[in-house]
């Protein structure tokens, strides 16, 4: 027979259980990630603590209803990583970030999904964990050019950690890079990616030569776009031009061949009759080849700047400044850059005509 008193036991013992489910689903605190131990490696409950946190926050911000939501979410997801300045702690953080945040992106038919996408990819990219990669280049794939902006970001805030290990982890990043880059229609996008090929710190020996010849790859890439005068990628370029002058300080001649590709490039553009009926897209055109041509007298000690000349030459029509600038881009500038070692190979001419195919004086200037 049941006695009394452990009948009255049994809604007691389920009503305790009911009581301590809530406290047991709680998700882990920024006081919980405080009180994880600095050195490492860290245990496994403490792994878990961090994932937890990381995936509760990023569940968070799925549900975010509005944008104060949103930043909340954000806010605490950075704020989790710079909690403690441990690497041990930051590796598993950016761990399981490199986890969450690709599953976060593939995201679709959720609420502000432009805007959290964005904002969570701003968070990311201040993480300087190279554990981080697997976010960073989930974010570069990405179709909002506002997230791979990020993605670039935060490739420019680990590159040097990564340019230290060398090998695989350098291999792997210049790949993605490459990849990227090569068909990045975004000019802020590009340009962020042109810095993060050229440190502002030089780098030495191997490593060195590999982002440069990188940097050479998609620097290239891009200048088939603005042959076709994509005003889009122009803007990255006409954002870039201080690379050249930080790879000059390496290699010479490396900043001389982005110089002649992007000057083939641009007086090729300005040679075509459609681009010739855009006034912003001349005042790019003709703003950049002044610009290539100072870097280039610059690198080379030179004083003479023809192209300057005819561009300034108010005499000249622009269809007679196009064939001009693009004779001597082929004639005096392609000596002097073949000099220096710089391969002066020649894009095509575009199909469309000039305005005009005739110029009254087709003579260089200087």
């Amino acid at each position: 027979m049941i006695e009394w008193t452990t009948l009255r036991c049994v809604p007691l013992l389920a009503f305790c259980v009911l009581l301590a489910e809530p406290a047991l689903a709680q998700p882990p605190t920024v006081a919980d990630l405080a009180g994880l131990p600095a050195e490492g490696p860290l245990s496994a409950s403490a792994v878990k603590t961090i994932r937890d946190y990381v995936n509760h926050w990023v569940g968070v911000l799925k549900d975010a209803k509005g944008a104060e939501e949103v930043e909340k979410a954000c806010g605490a997801l950075a704020r989790g990583y710079g909690l403690k300045n441990s690497t041990y702690f930051q590796m598993e953080y950016a761990t399981a970030i490199g986890v969450a945040v690709p599953k976060a992106l593939a995201w679709q038919s959720v609420p502000l999904l432009r805007v959290k996408h964005v904002q969570l990819s701003r968070a990311v990219s201040k993480m300087e964990q190279i554990y981080v990669r697997p976010a960073l280049d989930a974010m570069l794939a990405h179709g909002n050019p506002g997230v791979r902006y990020w993605a670039a970001e935060g490739y420019r805030a680990i590159s040097p950690k990564i340019v230290t290990f060398r090998g695989q982890r350098l291999r792997e990043m210049l790949a993605t890079l490459e990849k990227a880059g090569s068909r990045e229609p975004s000019g802020l996008v590009l340009a962020k990616l042109f810095r993060v090929l050229s440190p502002d710190q030089p780098v030495e020996g191997r490593p060195g030569k590999d982002l440069r010849d990188t940097l050479a790859k998609v620097w290239r890439s891009g200048c088939k776009k603005v042959q076709k005068g994509d005003e889009n990628v122009l803007d990255g370029y006409g954002r870039s031009l201080m690379v050249i002058a930080r790879v000059a300080q390496d290699d010479k001649t490396a900043a001389l061949q982005l110089v002649w590709d992007l000057m083939q490039a641009t007086s090729l553009a300005l040679l075509n009759g459609e681009t010739q009926k855009d006034p912003a897209l001349v005042k790019t055109l003709t703003g950049l080849l002044t610009d290539l041509e100072e870097q280039a007298a610059k690198i080379l000690a030179l004083s003479q700047k023809p192209i300057q000349a005819v561009l300034a030459d108010s005499a000249r029509g622009l269809d007679q400044k196009a064939m001009e600038v693009r004779l001597l881009v082929n004639t005096q500038w392609k000596e002097l850059l073949k000099a220096r070692g710089v391969s002066t190979w020649e894009a095509v001419a575009p199909t469309t005509k000039p305005a005009a195919t005739e110029p009254a004086d087709t003579k260089p200037a200087g």
